[in-house]
């Protein structure tokens, strides 16, 4: 079995791949149901469904790891909807670093940020997805 670190990384591409299909869905239905958190900091469907959609895959597919989201979000029986399993075999066969070969699920804290840029993305600019996972 492949060393943890390249399961999440390899998980993790399949599970952009989808969040950012979540985003254009939202982005193509032209409702982008924007509500204000605060000055300057829009939140809209698209930040919400592509959160559910990322950490509802995190978490059901390395249950042990610490996800962390930035919208403060309530799990709704739909965030099983787009969650993503399986993995991208070409990030499988890549060559792990030694020093994250026997990285333990208790010792990883993924952040994610779902749609970096709401605001930018609210007046029509560019659609960015961020993963980032740290050690």
């Amino acid at each position: 079995m492949p060393p943890l670190i390249l399961r999440i990384l390899s998980s993790s591409v399949l599970i952009a791949r989808r969040a950012g299909q979540v985003i254009r869905d939202v982005l193509n239905g032209g409702d982008l149901g924007v509500i204000d958190k605060g000055e300057n900091d829009p939140q809209t469907e698209a930040d919400r469904q592509s959160q559910r959609c990322i950490v509802s895959s995190l978490s059901h597919n390395f249950p042990g790891v610490t996800v962390v989201a930035e919208e403060e979000l309530e799990p709704t029986v739909a965030d099983d909807k787009d969650r993503v399993d399986g993995f991208d075999d070409d990030v499988l066969v890549m060559e792990c670093p030694e020093k994250l070969r026997d990285v333990q699920e208790a010792d990883v804290t993924i952040w994610v940020d779902p749609l970096d840029g709401t605001a930018e993305f609210t007046a029509g600019g560019e659609l960015v997805d961020v993963l980032y996972v740290a050690n």
